[in-house]
């Protein structure tokens, strides 16, 4: 059922997508926060979290970040032709799959740099069959580090840089 509106387009796609995101929003608001105090040592990371402190402002970053990156997936599927032109099932399947990082009370920095690897990796695709790269690369090589400074454990993927040169 799912599946079939996924496949007719935006118009099918978007009541779906709407109502999961009113859906992670209540969710997200119900739930109480976690008393565990998470330490996170990345270095744009602390800053962020140091300037938003409301528990509002800490779910709509969240929730900006996962459909920002629902949209960078959806943009790479279809022009990579991944998937046929009107299919938004990989944006879909990434919402289910890193709404899971959703809480309340912190801002999970996971969510940021996904966006950012995804960027990068979006500009390395680009690069097949290019004659002048190097901007791309730069571009990528920038969004890869921006990742790392908002989640440390992102670091490995500068390794896909190298390993795409």
């Amino acid at each position: 059922m799912v599946v079939g509106t996924l496949k007719k387009g935006l118009k099918g796609t978007l009541p779906v997508i709407i109502i999961y995101f009113l859906i992670c929003l209540a969710i997200s608001l119900i739930i109480p926060s976690n008393s565990e105090s998470v330490n996170y040592n990345s270095v744009f990371y602390i800053l962020l979290q140091a300037a938003v402190s409301s528990k509002i402002s800490i779910v709509i970053i969240n929730l900006f970040c996962l459909a920002l990156g629902a949209v960078l997936i959806s943009i790479l599927s279809i022009r990579e032709e991944m998937v046929e032109k009107t299919n938004y099932i990989p944006g879909f399947l990434y919402l289910l799959f890193a709404s899971i990082e959703l809480e309340p009370a912190l801002i999970h920095p996971s969510l940021i740099a996904n966006v950012f690897i995804l960027l990068a990796l979006i500009y390395l695709i680009e690069t097949y069959r290019e004659e002048n790269v190097l901007p791309m690369i730069f571009k990528a090589a920038f969004f890869i580090s921006l990742a790392t400074f908002f989640y440390i454990n992102y670091a490995f993927y500068s390794f896909l840089l190298i390993i795409c040169l």
